[in-house]
């Protein structure tokens, strides 16, 4: 399979290089640490869990470069993720097959769905989420909550008329109606997006446009993290507006569990600070991504904004 070698900054070439050559060095898995937190309330207690089975690890030298790119950038949920669960963020950087603004956002949105998945293995608890470090426990009985797929009852008409973007295709109408897509796999994506969103941005503030997009035409958009984020908040609303005319009962425990909350608030907080981040971007800069605006103001003014209120992020 040929690899695209974009022309980038000398930090990228040097990773680039390293991860292409495919040099791959054994290495026993390590443990990785939550961090206690009093999030809403939550305060749970500090655990270490093995991170299980990994892909191969990358040699020192690799993980040293990206190291950089982090701490170069100064996102922080890209740093915990990269600190947790290093073997799994450097192979999604390698299945890409280039570092660049795709590349890097994505392998810290697809090492937290990892660590969310092994953290509940390691506690024993299905339950269990993790977001910049901090665990939340959803109190709501997963059986009990509508696939997300329910939210299409209440899209709106004239967005599914005029067509919509792959995303919602994917996500609502193919898998959100497959069995365990319900609630938490709603709660789960959002944060991954959020996560992946803060990555993309920081991105963009420190790198120019075309060294992390070179090999693309030019006026290319990418809908990527940010879009996503954006996407799965207006998903989030209608999801409680559909559960609450279905289900008036789920709907109750879902907006009065207090782990549901927090969750769900701390990655809308996330998704609403890398917005706004964005939004101090040059226009240069910015115009690299695509949002969904129908998405965006439905969120920001809209009938999703009014249905997420339902959650009292504010207390």
């Amino acid at each position: 399979m040929e690899t695209r070698m974009p022309h980038l900054p000398k930090i990228f070439i040097a990773v680039a290089q390293c991860l292409l050559l495919g040099s791959a060095h054994a290495g026993a898995p390590q443990p990785f640490a939550v961090r206690p937190a009093q999030v809403m309330g939550v305060a749970p207690a500090e655990v270490s869990c093995d991170v299980g089975d990994l892909p191969p690890a990358a040699s020192p030298a690799d993980e040293a470069a990206v190291q950089q790119i982090l701490d170069k950038i100064k996102a922080e949920p890209a740093s915990r993720t990269f600190d947790d669960a290093r073997n799994v963020f450097m192979w999604w950087i390698r299945l890409t097959g280039e570092i660049g603004l795709a590349s890097v956002p994505l392998a810290g949105h697809e090492t937290l769905h990892y660590i969310n998945k092994r953290i509940r293995s390691c506690k024993g608890n299905a339950t269990l989420f993790i977001l910049d470090g901090h665990e939340y426990s959803v109190g709501v009985e997963r059986t009990a909550t509508p696939n997300y797929s329910i939210l299409m009852a209440e899209w709106p008409v004239s967005r599914l008329k005029n067509g919509t973007n792959d995303r919602f295709n994917r996500y609502v109408v193919s898998a959100g109606q497959h069995k365990g897509n319900d609630l938490y796999a709603l709660l789960d994506e959002a944060a991954a997006y959020a996560t992946g969103a803060a990555i993309e941005v920081a991105l963009l503030s420190q790198f120019p446009r075309s060294d992390l997009m070179q090999g693309l035409p030019d006026g290319s958009k990418l809908d990527g993290q940010l879009g996503g984020a954006v996407d799965f908040a207006a998903y989030l609303g209608y999801y409680l507006i559909a559960t609450k005319k279905a289900d008036p009962g789920i709907y109750q425990a879902i907006t009065a569990d207090q782990g549901t909350r927090a969750l769900a608030c701390d990655s809308l907080r996330k998704i609403s600070s890398t917005y706004d981040a964005y939004k101090r971007l040059s226009a240069a800069q910015s115009s690299a991504i695509l949002l969904n605006n129908d998405n965006l103001s439905d969120v920001q003014s809209g009938a999703a904004g009014e249905a997420l209120k339902a959650l009292r992020c504010g207390e």
